[in-house]
C-alpha cells in the first residue's frame, strides 16, 4: 500500500480526452439517481430535503480531491442519514437551527477522524477482506437494494423500515394493493434499459430510460393517475462555511463520529475494493480514508450531513463506463445547475422509474457464475459467501460489512495458526530434500529429523512446531534413535517471544537427551531476534547452516553418540 497522495492533481495532468464521453455519461446518469435519493435521505436525517443536495456538493468536491476509486460517488446514504438523526436529535432538543448546526458538526468530526486514520495508515484493514466474503456481501447487498425498491415499484408505502425481511414480508402481503400504472412505469424503465443495452452497450441506457419516464409522466399526466413523483426542489446554493458549533459541541460529537467513521469506511471500503477488482486496479485503503474524510468535511462546509460511498450510484457509474473521478466533477456541476435552474426537470420523474433503474443495477451485482465456480473449487468458502449474504439480508448492510471484516480477520488468523508443516526426505539419486508427501520414494536419513515450518512462528502456532518435532523424536521418525533435528526455517519470516520461547525449550530438552537442534536457511532478521532471545546461544553458531544439505552433511560427519553439553551460564 503506497503513500497517500493527491489524486486530483495526478488526474488533471494525466487525463485522457477519450475518457471524457464515458465520464460525462456517467455523471449525467449518477446525477439522475442522486437528486431524488439525496432529497429522500435528507428527510431520513430529519433536515430539509434540499440539504441532501448540499451534502452531495461538498462530498463530490472532497472525494474528487483525495479519493482514489474511479467510479465512487460519495453522498447521502440511508443508513448514515438515519444514524445521524439518532445521534443529533437528543442533543438538539427540538431546536431546528441547532439541529442543523450539530448535523454539520457531526459530518466535520467524522471527516477529521477519517483523515487522521488515513494519515496514520489504518487503511491496511482492507487487505484482510476475503474474496468469497466480498462476493457474499455484494450479493446480499444486491438483494437488499432490490427489496428496498419494491414498494416504489408497485406504488405502496411500507410500514416496515430498515428491515429487509420485514419489508419483503409486508410487500408480499400487500401485493393486492399494487398500482398497475406505477408498476408498468417501473417495468417499462427496466425494459428500456435492457433493450438499449442489447442494441448497443455504449449507449447511455439508464439516462435514456429516465428521460423516457419523465416524458411519459408529462405526456400522460401520470401524477393525476396516482403515480408518485419526485416533486419540486427548493432552488438556490448553500452558504459555505464551518458549522455553527463550539468546542464543547465538537467534543460531544467526537465519540459518535468515530462510530460513524468506522461504519462509513467499512461500507465504502468494501464497495471500493469490489469496484477496484472489477476495474482491474488497486485501491489504496489509506487514500480512501483521506478521500472519505475530505468528502465528509466538504459536506460539513456546504451545510450537509455525514456522507457515505453510495453502492447503487457507484456501481451504476461503473456500469455506464466511468473512467475517472472527473465523473464527480460533472455530478457537481449538474447538482449546481439543478439547484439554480433545473429544479422543474425532476418534478415529474416517477419514483417507480428510479426504482427500476436501481433494480437493474442490483441484478447486475448478483454473480451466479462466481458462486458456481466457488462451489466447484471450495465448498467451505461457498458456505462463507452464502453466510455473508444471509447476514446482510437478515441483519443489515452495516452489520454485513462488520461481519465480513471480522470473519475475514478470523480466517486470516486461522490460516496463520495452521501453517503448512512437513518432514523432509531425500529425493532418490540427489542431495535435495523435499516434503515427504511430495516424494513417492523418498528416504529418511537414519538418526536425523528434517522439519519444515511454512509460516511465521508466533503465539498462535508455535506449539504446533514443538508438538510435531517432539512426536517425531518420540515415535522414531528415522530408522534409529534421533540424534539431530534440523528445522528448515526458510519460510519462517517472523517470530515472536512465544515462538522464541518454544525453540529455547526444545533446545534445552534436546540437550538433556543428547539431541542436537539445528537451523537451516534461517533469515537474518529471525536470527537476530532469536539471538536477542537467547536461543542462538543454546543452539550454537556452528549449528546454523545456509542450506538443508549442509546441515545433513554436518550430521553425517558428527560423532554417532554425543554427550549432553553443559548448560550455558
Amino acid at each position: 500500500m503506497g503513500k497517500p497522495g493527491f489524486p486530483a492533481g495526478t488526474l488533471v495532468r494525466a487525463y485522457d480526452r477519450s475518457w471524457l464521453r464515458p465520464d460525462v455519461l456517467a455523471a449525467v446518469t449518477v446525477w439522475a439517481l442522486l437528486v431524488p435519493q439525496a432529497l429522500a435521505y435528507a428527510q431520513l436525517a430529519q433536515v430539509d430535503a434540499v440539504v441532501g443536495l448540499y451534502a452531495a456538493m461538498g462530498a463530490a468536491i472532497g472525494y474528487f480531491l483525495l479519493g482514489g476509486v474511479r467510479s465512487m460517488n460519495v453522498g447521502p446514504e440511508a443508513t448514515v442519514a438515519l444514524l445521524t438523526a439518532s445521534v443529533v436529535a437528543p442533543m438538539a432538543a427540538g431546536d431546528t437551527s441547532r439541529y442543523l448546526a450539530l448535523v454539520g458538526g457531526l459530518a466535520l468530526m467524522t471527516g477529521v477522524w477519517m483523515l487522521l486514520a488515513g494519515i496514520v495508515g489504518l487503511g491496511f484493514v482492507t487487505r484482510f477482506l476475503s474474496r468469497p466474503l466480498l462476493l457474499g456481501y455484494v450479493a446480499g447487498s444486491a438483494i437488499v437494494m432490490i427489496v428496498s425498491q419494491l414498494d416504489s415499484l408497485i406504488g405502496i408505502s411500507l410500514v416496515a423500515q430498515d428491515d429487509t425481511l420485514a419489508e419483503l414480508s409486508e410487500t408480499l402481503r400487500r401485493l393486492g394493493e399494487t398500482d398497475i400504472t406505477t408498476l408498468l412505469v417501473g417495468l417499462g424503465v427496466i425494459g428500456v434499459v435492457l433493450l438499449v443495452r442489447r442494441i448497443d452497450r455504449r449507449l447511455p441506457a439508464y439516462l435514456i430510460a429516465v428521460l423516457a419516464a419523465i416524458a411519459a409522466s408529462v405526456i400522460l399526466d401520470l401524477t393525476a393517475k396516482g403515480v408518485a413523483v419526485v416533486g419540486t426542489i427548493q432552488p438556490g446554493l448553500p452558504a459555505v462555511g464551518l458549522p455553527a458549533v463550539d468546542l464543547a459541541d465538537l467534543a460531544s460529537l467526537a465519540a459518535p463520529a468515530i462510530g460513524i467513521a468506522l461504519l462509513v469506511y467499512a461500507d465504502s471500503g468494501v464497495t471500493g475494493q469490489v469496484l477496484g477488482r472489477r476495474g482491474g486496479y488497486a485501491v489504496d485503503g489509506n487514500q480512501e480514508f483521506l478521500g472519505l474524510g475530505a468528502a465528509n468535511i466538504g459536506s460539513a462546509l456546504t451545510g450537509g450531513f455525514p456522507v457515505n460511498g453510495s453502492q447503487s450510484r457507484s456501481f451504476t457509474a461503473a456500469d455506464v463506463g466511468a473512467r475517472s473521478q472527473m465523473m464527480n466533477v460533472g455530478v457537481l456541476a449538474l447538482v449546481i445547475l439543478t439547484l439554480l435552474f433545473l429544479t422543474p426537470l425532476f418534478a415529474p420523474l416517477p419514483k417507480s422509474a428510479l426504482a427500476g433503474v436501481i433494480i437493474v443495477v442490483a441484478f447486475g451485482l448478483l454473480d451466479p457464475i462466481a458462486f458456481r465456480d466457488l462451489a466447484r473449487v471450495d465448498r467451505r468458502e461457498l458456505g462463507l459467501a452464502l453466510l455473508a449474504a444471509a447476514i446482510v439480508v437478515a441483519v443489515g448492510m452495516i452489520a454485513g460489512v462488520l461481519v465480513t471484516i471480522v470473519l475475514s480477520l478470523f480466517l486470516a488468523a486461522i490460516r496463520a495458526s495452521q501453517p503448512g508443516r512437513t518432514f523432509l526426505v531425500r529425493v532418490p539419486g540427489t542431495d535435495s530434500f523435499r516434503g515427504a508427501d511430495n516424494v513417492a520414494d523418498g528416504t529418511a536419513v537414519p538418526g536425523l529429523v528434517v522439519y519444515r515450518f511454512d509460516g511465521p512462528l508466533f503465539f498462535a502456532n508455535a506449539q504446533l512446531l514443538a508438538d510435531d518435532i517432539t512426536a517425531a523424536v518420540a515415535e522414531g521418525a528415522a530408522p534409529e534413535p534421533v540424534r539431530w533435528v534440523v528445522i528448515d526455517a526458510e519460510a519462517i519470516g517472523d517470530v515472536d517471544s512465544t515462538g522464541a520461547g518454544v525453540l529455547a525449550d526444545l533446545a534445552d530438552a534436546f540437550r538433556e537427551r543428547g539431541i542436537t537442534l539445528s537451523f537451516a536457511r534461517l533469515k537474518s532478521t529471525v536470527s537476530e531476534y532469536l539471538a536477542r532471545a537467547g536461543v542462538m546461544e543454546k543452539v550454537g553458531a556452528d549449528h546454523v547452516f545456509l542450506e538443508v544439505d549442509d546441515a545433513v552433511a554436518a550430521f553425517a560427519t558428527a560423532p554417532a553418540q554425543v554427550e549432553p553439553p553443559a548448560t550455558p551460564r
